[in-house]
């Protein structure tokens, strides 16, 4: 379980129960809770008609950064439907025809159960593997028009966003988390990226608790929660600088694999081989940035920023003086 996590409540037994019948799952047989989620309880279901995973996001009144509305989960559930032949979740209609039902003021959703575990370690076949994933998806999302105004956009610190946010940024409860703030809130500013760079609907949380693997072959990637529409270098810039990290440093091999992988289906463009290593620095000090910004409403754990401060921003450091 991951020591950072910051714990949810969930429904109980006999709710999980109500559910499985609202979706035509059969008679519930095992239920188990999965630690993770950003915004949502997970629950795994072994129903008459197989396994599922059940999600349930809080409704809220109040509108905010890190509130989910309907219109944004209805977003991520259309993104994954209209993606062809991908290791992706395959959601599940209720007895009502909808992929989104509201159940005791929370919104919820049901998927097929995706093979595989998460890996522990990620070699130059599983990162080749990713890029190939990701490869294909930023191909087929370019096509794609989804109606995505009330998705947030993660990473697009405009100044207005910034502005927004510095107030909370700097409430940090850990005072070593809280000493870093400046360096962080320089980088973003200084390695923004230009606005016009191929496009598309982006995961930007390809991540091993995101990751199913059996063997070294990829048989899942979950959570398209944080998804928007954006550009393409930034999810290829988030995916290497998680996937292809070994104490602390950037891997140039499982880098080249990544790399090799993505360019199988989708070839990066001359802009995006240019932006590359700006990319990876912003989206490093961009991801410590907004999980700062979620420590005080309580989403993140206050400690929580440091794990990507030590473990991505040495490597960082390196890359902006060969810049």
């Amino acid at each position: 379980m991951n020591k950072y996590l910051v714990r949810k409540k969930y429904f109980s037994k006999k709710n999980y129960e109500r559910i499985s019948q609202l979706f035509c799952l059969g008679k519930m047989q095992a239920i188990r809770k999965l630690p993770m989620g950003f915004e949502a309880n997970k629950v795994t279901i072994v129903a008459a008609s197989g396994k599922y995973v059940v999600s349930a996001y809080p409704i809220s009144k109040k509108k905010s950064l890190i509130t989910k509305s309907r219109e944004s989960l209805r977003y991520e559930i259309n993104l994954i439907k209209k993606l062809k032949a991908l290791p992706i979740p395959d959601y599940v209609a209720s007895r009502n025809k909808n992929f989104i039902e509201i159940f005791s003021k929370h919104y919820v959703t049901v998927y097929r159960f995706l093979r595989g575990e998460h890996p522990q370690s990620i070699n130059s076949l599983k990162a080749k593997n990713l890029g190939e994933f990701l490869g294909r998806f930023h191909a087929q999302s370019s096509k794609l028009k989804i109606n995505s105004t009330k998705r947030r956009k993660f990473y697009l610190l405009t100044p207005k966003v910034k502005k927004e946010m510095d107030p909370f940024v700097r409430q940090q409860k850990n005072s070593e988390v809280k000493s870093f703030y400046t360096e962080v809130r320089k980088g973003i500013d200084k390695f923004s990226l230009p606005r016009k760079l191929p496009q598309g609907h982006i995961h930007v949380d390809i991540k091993p608790d995101n990751e199913l693997f059996i063997g070294d072959r990829l048989t899942g990637i979950l959570d398209f929660g944080i998804s928007y529409p954006g550009p393409f270098i930034l999810d290829i810039a988030r995916a290497i600088i998680i996937n292809c990290n070994k104490k602390g440093r950037l891997n140039q091999n499982l880098y080249n694999s990544f790399l090799r992988g993505y360019s199988k289906y989708r070839k990066l463009t001359q802009a995006e081989r240019k932006w590359l290593k700006h990319s990876l620095i912003f989206i490093t000090y961009a991801m410590i940035y907004v999980d700062m910004y979620h420590v005080p409403f309580g989403r993140v754990h206050p400690d929580f920023p440091m794990h990507w401060i030590k473990k991505y921003l040495p490597g960082v450091r390196e890359l902006q003086k060969k810049l």
